[in-house]
C-alpha cells in the first residue's frame, strides 16, 4: 500500500496538495502522534520545500516505519508522483 502524506499545516494543505495526499502535520508527528498506516507501507512525505518532510521522515523511521521517502516540496512532490504513476503504466 502507498500513502502520500503532506506534513504542512492544515491551512497550507487546504491551499493545494498532491492528489490523494492526506494531511498529517509534522508538529503532530514530532509530538508522538503517528499516521494510522502500517509500518511496512510505502510512505511518501512532502512539505513546502523539503525541510519539514525530512524531519517527519526521520521521526517516522525512528518509530519503526520502514519505507519512508521524502519527496521534497509541493512542486517536486507533484512531479515525483506524476513520474511514478507514468512509470507504473
Amino acid at each position: 500500500m502507498r500513502h502520500i502524506i503532506d506534513v504542512r499545516t492544515k491551512d497550507e494543505f487546504e491551499s493545494g496538495a498532491v492528489d490523494g495526499a492526506i494531511n498529517f502535520p509534522v508538529e503532530d508527528i514530532l509530538a508522538g502522534q503517528m499516521p494510522e498506516v502500517a509500518k511496512e507501507s510505502t510512505i511518501y512525505v512532502y512539505c513546502r520545500s523539503g525541510g519539514r518532510s525530512e524531519r517527519a521522515k526521520d521521526e517516522l523511521e525512528a518509530r519503526g516505519f520502514t519505507h519512508v521517502t521524502n519527496i521534497g516540496g509541493l512542486v517536486d512532490a507533484r512531479e515525483y508522483m506524476q513520474n511514478l504513476q507514468q512509470s507504473e503504466q
